[in-house]
């Protein structure tokens, strides 16, 4: 069977250096032409041959050089139509950080479902299946008409913990919101640990309150989980929150760090928060920590050694499940791995 074909987007170069490193593959092996014309719009072309391949677009939502956010969406859509116009066997869109997500319901009338809207765009531009790491919520993996798997950094990020020595059985997992309870339980199982919850109320776009308290802190270790952390102000006035409860310390981990802005030195800063670990799923995220200036307080693991697994077993048709089989398996094949990239 052939081995896959990594085509990256613009934004997505650094994270394929990485990814094809641990395929085995040359980043070069597909090169491709990204440019913008004068007037703003993109053009892209695959300049391999991939007929009959197995193809996997890879693209990251982040600001890189003169491309947005919303630049790298319609780039991945004009990826999938040079793909599927270049008669590829299959078509694959790998998003370590899926956009939109947060628009995933009707939250007041006449809104657009976002996280929907993208999943549809790309199924008409020619994406037949979706890889993805924790998507805002599990029912945005139904908005995709096609094959979408949704990979859960929690596994792997719980062995982080375990191997620093940052969480245990006397920690409590504490959730952001009702929302990611869910998320948090499969920390706490991991640990055999409590759990707790700090209720928000959102007051506007990228702006909360914290509404209520629930669980017993007092002299405890918390580890604050959120699936993102954007402009990091809900995650500051959480620990703080834990604090002011009698909290011993937190410790904040998020598996999308986004960090608008003053993020990053607001959170390296906070009093509240012991140290923050996230992943590398938005992939200037170690750039961001180095301009903090507050290093020593953030831990950034890599979940490309993850990805890369899970797309070789798509590509031979494996089962992703294969990569949840125990805590000692994750610890033996990925750990080391993991602080690469």
């Amino acid at each position: 069977m052939n081995a896959p074909l990594i085509v990256a987007g613009h934004s997505a170069q650094q994270a394929a250096d990485a990814l094809c490193r641990e395929l085995g593959l040359h980043v070069g092996k597909i090169p491709t032409l990204n440019k913008k014309f004068s007037d703003g719009e993109i053009y892209f072309r695959i300049l391999e041959s991939v007929r009959g391949e197995n193809v996997f677009l890879l693209q990251s939502f982040v600001d890189v050089g003169e491309f947005n956010k919303n630049d790298s969406l319609i780039e991945l859509m004009f990826m999938a139509d040079a793909a599927k116009r270049a008669d590829a066997k299959s078509i694959t869109a790998v998003i370590p950080y899926y956009p939109y997500t947060r628009q995933d319901r009707l939250a007041e009338a006449r809104e657009s479902i976002s996280a929907a809207t993208v999943a549809m765009a790309l199924r008409a531009c020619g994406v037949k299946s979706l890889i993805t790491i924790d998507l805002h919520s599990d029912q945005e993996q139904g908005f995709f008409d096609g094959p979408c798997d949704n990979l859960k950094a929690s596994p792997f990020l719980a062995a982080w913990l375990k191997y620093r020595g940052l969480a245990d059985d006397r920690s409590t997992f504490v959730s952001t919101d009702a929302g990611g309870a869910k998320r948090v339980k499969r920390f706490a199982q991991h640990f055999d640990a409590p759990m707790g919850l700090v209720l928000k109320e959102r007051t506007d776009h990228n702006e909360s309150k914290t509404t209520h308290i629930i669980g017993d802190f007092r002299g405890r270790d918390c580890v604050l989980v959120d699936d993102m952390i954007d402009t990091g102000g809900s995650a500051i006035n959480a620990a703080q929150e834990l604090i002011d409860h009698g909290a011993k310390s937190v410790i904040l981990v998020a598996t999308h760090a986004i960090f608008s802005g003053d993020a990053a030195e607001r959170i390296g800063n906070s009093d509240a928060i012991k140290k923050t670990v996230v992943t590398d799923t938005v992939p200037n995220v170690r750039g961001k920590v180095a301009a903090s200036g507050v290093v020593d307080k953030f831990e950034v693991v890599s979940m490309m050694p993850f990805l890369a697994s899970a797309i070789d077993l798509v590509s031979t048709s494996g089962s992703i499940s294969a990569l949840y089989t125990s805590s000692e398996d994750i610890e033996a094949n990925f750990i080391e791995r993991m602080t690469i990239g």
